[in-house]
């Protein structure tokens, strides 16, 4: 239990930091003129803030914590702010570090010290550092093409398979997935857009704890009183009036698409610049 409770302390420490460095790397990236990462960087903030408080909570499940001392130094060197591709660069080794070796070890720590409820809401933090990390690598990948300035659309692809994804216009016909080795044929070609959008926010009706998730996933369980998901509900628009917006990643799936002006139909991936194919309506 001992090593357990130094993670938490640990993980607790790391986010906070983690949040006010990405939202710093937000600063510098608005200087450089990219506002798509910018904002990026601060749902990442937001996020961090997040999981700072779920290690916070956990740790106050542990009773018998109050004789051990947080070690005076649990950080490297802190980066220096660079320019924007050299923030990325930083960020991807920092989310890479988190979901394959900080949160998957305290995983499996927590789970030998038996503390089994702790361990799988680690082992969900480290699946929310991999998504953020893909995100990351995709914004990498799409730097060099100057599509960041412009505002235009990034298209990936998304194994059905395993949720993994890559920025890449076309998939090679022997393409296998590098994370569970499915064919091309288990991919979805998708349109990374960012659109302003008001945060989700899911209440427990059980205890009252908020989580800012887009969706929560069906094994979800609250980190206070560990009701399932189904205990979770969607707080309605009104009562999201007067919160901050922030700039969400929105997927644009294939989909009939219905034209206002002429009633034609069409199942396409959408891009942003999207026309009726039949009368050359454009979608607002």
């Amino acid at each position: 239990m001992e090593r357990t409770i130094k993670n938490l302390m640990f993980s607790y420490l790391y986010q906070s930091h983690m949040r006010c460095l990405f939202e710093l790397f937000s600063n510098q990236a608005k200087e450089d003129g990219f506002l798509i990462i910018a904002n990026f960087f601060l749902n990442l903030a937001d996020l961090k803030k997040e999981l700072a408080k779920w290690s916070y909570l956990l740790l106050k499940k542990i009773e018998n914590k109050n004789s051990l001392k947080i070690p005076s130094s649990l950080f490297g060197d802190i980066p220096s702010i660079e320019k924007t591709y050299d923030n990325l660069t930083v960020a991807l080794r920092e989310q890479l570090k988190a979901w394959r070796e900080i949160y998957p070890n305290f995983a499996e720590i927590a789970h030998k010290e038996a503390l089994n409820e702790i361990s799988s809401r680690l082992i969900f933090i480290a699946e929310r550092e991999r998504k953020a990390y893909e995100i990351l690598q995709i914004l990498d990948n799409a730097f060099d093409n100057k599509s960041l300035l412009k505002k235009e659309s990034i298209p990936l692809w998304e194994c059905q398979g395993c949720g993994f994804q890559i920025s890449i216009e076309n998939l090679p016909e022997d393409w296998l997935c590098p994370s569970c080795g499915q064919l091309k044929s288990y991919f979805q070609k998708k349109y990374l857009s960012f659109v302003q959008d008001e945060q989700i926010i899911w209440e427990c009706m059980e205890c009252g704890d908020q989580v800012i998730m887009e969706e929560l996933p069906n094994n979800w369980k609250c980190i206070i009183c560990g009701k399932p998901k189904s205990y979770f509900k969607r707080k309605s628009l009104d009562l999201l009036i007067g919160q901050k917006s922030s700039y969400l990643i929105k997927s644009r799936e294939q989909a009939f698409w219905y034209c206002p002006s002429c009633g034609n139909k069409a199942k396409i991936n959408l891009p942003l610049d999207f026309k009726c194919p039949k009368c050359g309506y454009k979608m607002d």
